[in-house]
């Protein structure tokens, strides 16, 4: 009964510790490459805006905002399985606001 007891004990210590660690690797992700993606779409939807692009460069922008857009999605709802409490971002519009920061 007490190997039982101590292997329970082990067994919340790990999953105690694979939880913290989870999340220290979303909280990395989210401060890192998905602010960094942010930025790149933010500045990309300003060029979109710009009256001085051509064409052919103005349709590469936003193909280029539709794809960051997705890996945005796609990361944030990765990284939302793995948040408690937090309801996955899987909007896939123009608009990025319900996709920022929560």
């Amino acid at each position: 009964m007490r190997q039982d007891a101590e292997a329970r004990a082990a067994s919340r210590r790990l999953l105690a510790t694979s939880e913290r660690e989870l999340q220290r690797i979303v909280l990395d992700m989210h401060d890192g490459p998905v602010q960094d993606i942010f930025a790149a779409l933010s500045q990309l939807q300003v060029l979109e805006r710009s009256p001085d692009g051509d064409a052919a460069t103005q349709q590469r922008v936003r193909q280029a905002i539709g794809l960051l857009e997705r890996a945005l999605g796609e990361i944030r709802n990765f990284i939302g399985a793995f948040r408690p409490g937090t309801a996955p971002c899987r909007q896939r519009s123009r608009s990025t606001a319900s996709c920022r920061r929560r």
